[in-house]
């Protein structure tokens, strides 16, 4: 006598096609849960944050992602396992999409704040405070953070001062008459620095003081500006300029050297070493070709306010930086 299956059992019911029906549903949804986003450059997967954690960069090329990691978060820095928001090449990539002003946006309650912060200020000193965009600095963007950081301590707002030029564009609009890095310059900004820092890290990061942190990022990116070529110094050393290269401190002179310490052994013996897989390959190709220089500070600083912007920017800085107080003298616009 056959056995009575139970009310409601369905073995044997499914047909081939059902079943294939659903491994192509299932894969679908575990495909929807499990893509990785690459990188836009060089197709890469694997990312830290930046420094301020509103974004990301790509370990492989140090492209800094333009789409912030949770959306609405400037304040969050996710801590990945294993992560380095401090590589050299990420925090150069970083720099650099800084100069272009394609960091991370500040949100709508953000520029809210800064332009009534701007504005309080203008209603009490208006010249100090002015409607001219040449009178905006990042020395100036320092002084209004401090406002904002007094009447929000928890919201870290002294920590996004290298973002005073999108400031700048909150306050005044775009402004297209000053030049930002090309395509071009950036990028073979990281081809140069690529051994560099290569080199550092094998040969000069000690544990003692003064010795454990790269040079001074700023101070690399004009001397490798230089290497590209001087009008590409001229061109777009502006935004690198600060008080300690236009009038050098000691640390500025020492980083300076530890600069051509570095560049004189990548010269030396770079290019006879077995390949390094954190170096490009254009890397290679440029330095069989050429070498690296490192001119002097004042050559530096000199190039980089040959621009109406390196002139604009002196200006500022002897307005309210110059050590010496020399306030009465400027370059002419």
């Amino acid at each position: 006598m056959p056995s009575k299956r139970k009310k409601g059992d369905k073995r044997g019911k499914h047909t081939k096609e059902t079943r294939l029906k659903r491994q192509a549903e299932n894969k679908r949804f575990f495909d929807s849960i499990s893509v990785l986003p690459s990188c836009r450059e060089c197709n890469g997967i694997d990312f830290v944050p930046t420094t301020e954690g509103d974004s990301h960069v790509c370990t492989g090329c140090g492209c800094v992602g333009t789409a912030r990691i949770i959306d609405g978060c400037t304040d969050v820095l996710l801590d990945f396992h294993g992560s380095a928001p401090y590589k050299h090449r990420n925090y150069l990539a970083e720099r650099i999409q800084q100069a272009r002003n394609r960091e991370p946006r500040f949100t709508t309650s953000e520029a809210n704040k800064i332009s009534v912060v701007w504005s309080a200020l203008h209603d009490r000193d208006g010249d100090t405070w002015s409607n001219d965009p040449r009178s905006f600095s990042k020395y100036r963007f320092r002084q209004l953070l401090r406002i904002l950081n007094e009447l929000e301590p928890d919201r870290r707002w002294k920590q996004k001062l290298e973002k005073w030029w999108q400031a700048r564009e909150i306050l005044y609009g775009v402004d297209d008459s000053w030049h930002q890095l090309d395509d071009y310059h950036s990028f073979m900004i990281k081809i140069l620095f690529d051994p560099f820092a290569c080199y550092f890290a094998l040969h000069f990061k000690k544990a003692e003081p003064g010795t454990h942190n790269i040079p001074k990022m700023d101070l690399i990116i004009l001397v490798l500006l230089y290497n590209i070529s001087p009008e590409a110094l001229m061109t777009y050393g502006w935004y690198f300029l600060s008080k300690n290269i236009v009038w050098p401190t000691k640390s500025t002179e020492i980083d300076h050297q530890r600069i051509q310490e570095i560049a004189d052994k990548v010269n030396e013996e770079f290019v006879q070493r077995s390949k390094k897989p954190d170096v490009r390959q254009q890397s290679y190709a440029w330095l069989h070709k050429n070498h690296y220089t490192v001119p002097d500070l004042d050559l530096l600083a000199y190039l980089a306010m040959e621009s109406p912007e390196g002139k604009i920017v002196y200006n500022q800085l002897v307005s309210y930086e110059d050590p010496i107080r020399n306030i009465s003298f400027f370059l002419d616009d």
